[in-house]
């Protein structure tokens, strides 16, 4: 321990240098934090939808067993900060509303410009910090079987009607391309629309509609996926103005271990999840 191994010209540092080096970043980022008039609690809000794999139940409250991968990975970053986090589920838009009224803390978003209005998110000096998602999502144009209607850049079908989640990102990715959007409900009221034929496609979110997919085969044995995404989108941990305000410092050491804890945890809970 402690040793320099000598490869090639190079210095490498052994395992215990990288973990010695990690746990003094830890202490330093945790040090920092205390230095605000840090809340004990931080009051973080999720969807009462499951959308597997990084929220799961239909409910209210967190699962106290494999609550998601985004949730593992927030109980993680507050243990690594010493963090009590308050747990409270509600719709997307309810949430996203609760946020921009300072009633909740915290969030986990796509970026786009309405919501930065009133969501805090990590900036870098040329724009926002990409290392500082906590995971990344493709959505996809699902179609029912034998019409597909996407390319891969656009509709086939100008006048195709699309469903997609109601305040979801993707409706204003698709609005900007001209595509005519119903928004409305959860990944699955969106499924329901094109199983009963309501629309001509949905955009949803792939590991969420697939899950949906995959748990109901006999009853959207007709619905495929176009394998090309429509885009894909990384979400970040965010904060209201109010508590960013009141926290600067630890709002950054939570984005900091965010960024370890997406690269030192997450692939292990993907397969936790998709392999249990």
């Amino acid at each position: 321990m402690g040793k320099l191994i000598i490869k090639f010209g190079r210095v490498l540092p052994t395992l215990g240098i990288v973990i010695a080096m990690f746990f003094a970043l830890h202490d330093r980022w945790a040090s920092l934090a205390a230095q605000d008039s840090a809340p004990s609690t931080v009051k973080f809000c999720y969807q009462n939808k499951e959308l597997f794999p990084n929220y799961m139940g239909e409910m209210d409250t967190k699962l106290a067993s494999k609550p998601g991968i985004n949730i593992e990975l927030v109980d993680r970053i507050a243990l690594n900060l010493n963090l009590n986090v308050l747990y409270v589920r509600y719709s997307w838009n309810r949430c996203l509303a609760l946020l921009k009224a300072g009633r909740v803390d915290s969030f986990i978003a796509s970026y786009n410009e309405d919501r930065a209005e009133y969501a805090v998110y990590p900036m870098a000096v040329d724009g926002l910090d990409i290392e500082k998602r906590i995971n990344t999502l493709g959505y996809y144009m699902y179609h029912t079987a034998g019409s597909p209607i996407w390319n891969g850049n656009r509709l086939t079908d100008k006048k195709a009607m699309v469903a997609a989640p109601l305040g979801y990102s993707i409706v204003k990715v698709l609005r900007d391309r001209g595509i005519n959007v119903i928004e409305t409900g959860s990944p699955e009221d969106v499924l329901k629309l094109l199983l009963h034929k309501r629309v001509d496609a949905i955009a949803a979110p792939g590991t969420t509609a697939d899950a949906l997919i995959s748990a109901n085969m006999t009853k959207y044995s007709d619905i495929e996926k176009d394998p090309i995404p429509i885009t894909e989108r990384p979400y970040f941990i965010v904060f209201s103005q109010n508590f960013a305000g009141l926290n600067p410092v630890l709002t950054k050491a939570i984005w900091q271990q965010t960024l370890y804890v997406r690269t030192a945890y997450r692939q292990q809970l993907v397969d936790k999840y998709y392999n249990p």
